[in-house]
Protein backbone atom coordinates (compact mmCIF):
# COMPACT_ATOMS: atom_id res chain seq x y z
CA UNK A 1 0.00 0.00 0.00
CA UNK A 2 1.56 3.24 -1.04
CA UNK A 3 1.09 5.77 1.51
CA UNK A 4 3.63 8.98 1.67
CA UNK A 5 2.78 11.70 -0.95
CA UNK A 6 4.67 14.69 0.56
CA UNK A 7 8.22 13.91 1.43
CA UNK A 8 9.68 16.75 2.75
CA UNK A 9 13.31 14.95 2.79
CA UNK A 10 15.70 13.08 0.54
CA UNK A 11 13.52 10.46 -1.18
CA UNK A 12 16.04 8.21 -1.81
CA UNK A 13 14.62 6.89 1.69
CA UNK A 14 12.49 4.04 1.57
CA UNK A 15 9.89 4.15 4.99
CA UNK A 16 7.90 1.38 5.27
CA UNK A 17 5.96 -0.32 8.50
CA UNK A 18 5.37 -3.99 9.02
CA UNK A 19 2.61 -4.79 11.42
CA UNK A 20 -0.05 -7.28 12.12
CA UNK A 21 -3.36 -6.18 12.95
CA UNK A 22 -6.63 -7.00 13.15
CA UNK A 23 -9.91 -5.99 11.31
CA UNK A 24 -10.71 -3.76 13.95
CA UNK A 25 -7.36 -2.06 13.65
CA UNK A 26 -5.84 -3.69 16.87
CA UNK A 27 -1.86 -4.14 16.57
CA UNK A 28 -1.59 -5.61 20.68
CA UNK A 29 -4.11 -6.01 23.62
CA UNK A 30 -3.39 -3.57 26.16
CA UNK A 31 -3.99 -6.11 28.34
CA UNK A 32 -1.50 -8.74 27.66
CA UNK A 33 0.29 -6.91 24.94
CA UNK A 34 3.04 -10.29 24.51
CA UNK A 35 -0.32 -11.59 22.93
CA UNK A 36 0.30 -11.02 19.03
CA UNK A 37 -2.08 -11.51 16.28
CA UNK A 38 -0.84 -12.94 13.40
CA UNK A 39 0.35 -16.88 11.84
CA UNK A 40 3.28 -18.10 11.12
CA UNK A 41 3.27 -16.80 7.48
CA UNK A 42 2.96 -13.46 9.24
CA UNK A 43 5.92 -13.70 11.10
CA UNK A 44 7.52 -15.08 8.07
CA UNK A 45 6.70 -12.09 6.08
CA UNK A 46 7.70 -9.61 8.76
CA UNK A 47 11.41 -11.43 8.62
CA UNK A 48 11.58 -10.84 5.06
CA UNK A 49 10.68 -7.68 4.90
CA UNK A 50 12.99 -6.66 7.98
CA UNK A 51 15.86 -8.20 5.77
CA UNK A 52 15.40 -4.68 3.73
CA UNK A 53 15.68 -2.55 6.37
CA UNK A 54 18.85 -0.62 6.99
CA UNK A 55 17.54 0.32 10.41
CA UNK A 56 14.80 -0.42 12.18
CA UNK A 57 12.80 1.84 14.72
CA UNK A 58 10.52 1.21 17.37
CA UNK A 59 8.90 2.88 20.30
CA UNK A 60 9.93 2.39 23.99
CA UNK A 61 6.70 0.25 24.97
CA UNK A 62 7.36 -2.30 22.02
CA UNK A 63 11.09 -2.15 22.85
CA UNK A 64 10.45 -2.91 26.79
CA UNK A 65 8.58 -5.62 25.13
CA UNK A 66 10.38 -7.25 22.62
CA UNK A 67 14.03 -5.92 23.71
CA UNK A 68 15.87 -8.22 21.15
CA UNK A 69 18.25 -7.56 18.60
CA UNK A 70 16.22 -7.15 15.61
CA UNK A 71 17.87 -9.25 12.88
CA UNK A 72 16.06 -11.37 10.15
CA UNK A 73 17.72 -14.38 10.08
CA UNK A 74 18.86 -14.47 6.30
CA UNK A 75 20.32 -10.85 6.44
CA UNK A 76 24.52 -10.46 6.02
CA UNK A 77 24.31 -7.42 8.52
CA UNK A 78 21.98 -6.12 11.58
CA UNK A 79 20.36 -2.91 11.19
CA UNK A 80 20.80 -0.02 12.84
CA UNK A 81 18.92 -0.48 16.15
CA UNK A 82 16.58 2.70 17.15
CA UNK A 83 14.27 3.27 19.75
CA UNK A 84 11.95 6.38 20.29
CA UNK A 85 11.04 7.00 24.07
CA UNK A 86 9.53 10.28 26.14
CA UNK A 87 10.62 8.26 28.94
CA UNK A 88 14.14 6.56 29.00
CA UNK A 89 12.19 3.78 30.87
CA UNK A 90 14.89 1.10 28.52
CA UNK A 91 16.28 -1.88 30.22
CA UNK A 92 19.88 -1.15 30.20
CA UNK A 93 20.73 -5.46 30.79
CA UNK A 94 18.06 -5.69 27.52
CA UNK A 95 20.02 -7.99 25.20
CA UNK A 96 20.49 -5.42 22.48
CA UNK A 97 22.09 -3.79 25.31
CA UNK A 98 24.57 -6.28 26.21
CA UNK A 99 25.26 -7.39 22.97
CA UNK A 100 25.64 -4.28 20.91
CA UNK A 101 29.54 -3.84 21.09
CA UNK A 102 30.50 -7.54 20.68
CA UNK A 103 28.59 -8.04 17.83
CA UNK A 104 29.47 -4.09 16.02
CA UNK A 105 25.34 -3.31 16.85
CA UNK A 106 24.62 0.34 16.29
CA UNK A 107 21.82 1.31 18.55
CA UNK A 108 20.48 5.24 18.69
CA UNK A 109 17.86 6.04 21.29
CA UNK A 110 15.60 8.81 20.06
CA UNK A 111 13.79 11.21 22.03
CA UNK A 112 12.28 14.92 22.36
CA UNK A 113 13.85 15.96 25.42
CA UNK A 114 18.14 14.94 25.86
CA UNK A 115 18.78 11.97 27.83
CA UNK A 116 20.27 13.20 31.27
CA UNK A 117 23.86 12.15 32.07
CA UNK A 118 22.35 9.92 35.55
CA UNK A 119 20.65 7.72 32.62
CA UNK A 120 23.43 7.52 29.71
CA UNK A 121 25.50 5.97 32.93
CA UNK A 122 23.75 2.26 32.57
CA UNK A 123 24.09 1.72 28.99
CA UNK A 124 26.91 0.74 26.76
CA UNK A 125 29.29 3.27 24.94
CA UNK A 126 27.45 1.96 21.66
CA UNK A 127 24.13 3.89 22.26
CA UNK A 128 24.11 7.43 20.52
CA UNK A 129 21.76 9.65 22.52
CA UNK A 130 19.92 11.73 19.35
CA UNK A 131 17.31 14.47 20.90
CA UNK A 132 14.78 15.18 17.98
CA UNK A 133 12.38 18.01 19.91
CA UNK A 134 9.11 17.81 19.23
CA UNK A 135 8.80 19.67 16.67
CA UNK A 136 8.36 17.45 12.95
CA UNK A 137 10.13 14.60 15.36
CA UNK A 138 9.65 12.19 11.76
CA UNK A 139 12.16 14.45 9.61
CA UNK A 140 14.48 14.94 12.89
CA UNK A 141 15.26 11.11 12.30
CA UNK A 142 14.97 10.42 8.68
CA UNK A 143 17.78 13.06 8.32
CA UNK A 144 19.58 11.81 11.19
CA UNK A 145 19.34 8.52 9.35
CA UNK A 146 20.17 9.63 6.31
CA UNK A 147 23.72 11.33 7.71
CA UNK A 148 24.40 8.01 8.81
CA UNK A 149 23.80 6.27 5.14
CA UNK A 150 20.18 4.52 5.89
CA UNK A 151 18.63 4.09 3.06
CA UNK A 152 16.09 1.74 4.06
CA UNK A 153 13.91 2.34 7.34
CA UNK A 154 11.68 -0.14 8.55
CA UNK A 155 9.04 0.84 11.45
CA UNK A 156 8.00 -1.98 13.54
CA UNK A 157 5.62 -0.62 16.49
CA UNK A 158 4.01 0.24 18.21
CA UNK A 159 0.78 2.06 17.40
CA UNK A 160 2.14 5.42 18.50
CA UNK A 161 5.39 5.59 15.94
CA UNK A 162 3.58 4.34 13.23
CA UNK A 163 0.55 6.70 13.66
CA UNK A 164 3.46 9.50 13.92
CA UNK A 165 4.83 8.66 10.61
CA UNK A 166 1.42 8.47 9.12
CA UNK A 167 0.21 12.05 10.24
CA UNK A 168 3.72 13.32 9.12
CA UNK A 169 2.92 11.42 5.54
CA UNK A 170 6.64 9.76 6.38
CA UNK A 171 4.93 6.61 5.92
CA UNK A 172 5.75 5.39 2.19
CA UNK A 173 4.66 1.87 2.37
CA UNK A 174 2.38 -0.16 5.06
CA UNK A 175 2.89 -4.16 5.24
Amino acid sequence: MELGSHIAYDERMRIFACLASTLDGKIASRKAPRERFGSSEDLAHLLRTRDQADAILSGGETFRQFSGVRKAPHAERIPIQCILTRSFNLPPEASVFQKAEALGISIIVFSPDPAPDEIRRHYSEQVEWVSIGSDDPCDNIVQTLQARGVQTLSIEGGGEVVHLFLQSKSLQELY
